[in-house]
């Protein structure tokens, strides 16, 4: 039976296939060493796994799985894409006309950066007759450009023409729906692009929710999710 084997000091001779940690622990993280000392792309942590490019950066992967999870790559050539999201995990509720931030629910994004912005909002009213109104909020002067289409059911009706559409070009923008097709739970989409500046953003994108009638409340349901897919 034939073994790999790693060391905890590096072969100067003899071993030139031997696969070593240079004398480095996992808490602090390695690049596996050839026996003659030459390092390879592979980085090992006490979090992942990773690979170092020639310009000394690495990329590493980690899971946060809490059972074994099977993952498969389909065949096919391609790049992933680096994904920002949040998902919201308890129900909040606003029966006010003034817009309150959703807590817990926003993504850092990076100066200079394009993402492609797919959210997904679940949205929820007393009444029928009255509007889930939300915003997104974000880092105005850091922002290069934003344009956004909010899209959301106002008819449950087949066949009828029920779909609403706003265009958002900037942040805290307000979605002025003023009914909804349901009391039941009912989704909103906003789709887009968000192009940063150069410079360090200021604050996360995040969202905010108020009612269009005082008294009367609006929720924005767990499980809602802001994703952001960096693309350039």
């Amino acid at each position: 039976m034939a073994f790999t084997t790693f060391q905890n000091t590096p072969f100067s001779e003899g071993a030139p296939f031997v696969l070593n940690s240079g004398g480095i622990t996992l808490a602090v993280g390695f690049n596996v060493t050839m026996g003659d000392g030459t390092a390879t792309p592979l980085r090992l942590t006490a979090n992942g796994v990773g690979v170092t490019n020639g310009g000394g950066y690495t990329t590493e992967t980690r899971t946060l799985a809490t059972a074994d999870r099977v993952i498969e790559y389909a065949d096919g050539s391609g790049k992933l894409f680096p994904v920002l999201s949040a998902s919201l995990a308890t129900d909040y509720s606003n029966d006010t006309v003034t817009a309150e931030a959703v807590p817990s629910f926003s993504v850092a994004v990076e100066a200079g950066a394009l993402y492609e912005i797919d959210a997904l909002m679940i949205l929820q009213t007393a009444l029928a007759t009255t509007g889930v109104q939300i915003s997104l909020e974000g880092p105005s002067a850091q922002t290069s450009y934003l344009s956004a289409e909010v899209e959301y059911f106002t008819n449950s009706a087949a066949g009828t023409d029920g779909i609403t559409t706003q265009l958002i070009t900037a942040f805290a923008t307000t979605v002025a729906m003023n009914n909804a097709a349901t009391t039941l739970p009912f989704t909103m989409r906003i789709r887009g692009v968000l192009k940063l500046t150069g410079s360090t953003p200021a604050s996360p994108v995040s969202l905010t929710i108020k009612s269009e009638v005082g008294g009367s409340e609006v929720t924005i349901k767990a499980g809602s999710l802001l994703r952001f897919v960096k693309i350039n």
